[in-house]
């Protein structure tokens, strides 16, 4: 009678070491969410009015686009053709890449 006394115990103490391990790592898991590989801003730089946005602009604008990139829309563009295989990357499905463009005004400024 002690023998399935103890034998009850022990099973029980099993069973409930198990149930807590269980409950550990579902805790483990829960707090330790994936991030965001892009920040919220980066995310957002297609929808707000942002650097691109403003060099879009200045293509009406022939002195104020080689203002501020040092050469004319005409020769930009030339350039990007030139370059654009070199530089260009394929997106993720978690983040969009960087557009050629964007890497091109970004150097060049």
């Amino acid at each position: 009678m002690e023998e399935e006394i103890e034998d009850n115990l022990l099973f029980l103490a099993a069973a409930a070491e198990c149930v807590t391990i269980t409950k550990r790592r579902c805790r483990r898991r829960f707090l330790h969410q994936r991030r965001f590989w892009a920040r919220q801003w980066l995310q957002s730089r297609k929808t707000e009015r942002g650097m691109m946005h403003f060099v879009d602009e200045l293509r009406d604008d022939v002195c104020g686009f080689q203002g501020f990139l040092r050469m004319s829309s005409h020769e930009f563009n030339h350039l990007l053709l030139i370059i654009i295989a070199q530089i260009q990357r394929t997106g993720t499905f978690v983040r969009d890449s960087i557009s050629a463009k964007e890497m091109l005004v970004v150097t060049l400024r």
